[in-house]
């Protein structure tokens, strides 16, 4: 089988499997096949697209996009690298170098910040 027919039947394998759950949660037919090229390639760079911008004064953080983005023109995967619960993700980070230096990776964050020296989210 040609290299070809290898990508065909892999891209048919997966639309046959994913293709109902991909209708259902409503995402464009033109987009299925970027979806699984992202998948297949492990594909995160919605950080190319998106700017993470932290705000001191109010301690928010928000996303601005570096890039025009159109409805129905990409399709961007998360990556789950991080579930938390807000009292104890302060603690996880402090515990945890590579769980934060993975997250700026994720999110191109480049600037290094200390983080306070208490648990901001403590009640």
């Amino acid at each position: 089988m040609t290299d070809l027919a290898n990508k065909e039947k892999e891209w048919t394998e997966f639309i046959t499997f994913h293709g109902p759950q991909l209708v259902a949660m409503g995402l464009p037919a033109e987009l299925h096949r970027r979806l699984f090229t992202k998948l297949k390639f492990q594909d995160f760079d919605f950080g190319e697209r998106v700017q993470l911008m932290l705000d001191e004064e109010a301690e928010r953080i928000y996303l601005r996009t570096t890039k025009d983005l159109k409805k129905g023109e990409d399709v961007f995967l998360v990556d789950h690298a991080w579930t938390f619960k807000h009292r104890t993700a302060y603690k996880v980070l402090k515990e945890n170098e590579k769980l934060v230096e993975r997250l700026e990776n994720m999110l191109k964050y480049t600037a290094k910040r200390d983080m306070p020296c208490e648990n901001p989210y403590k009640k």
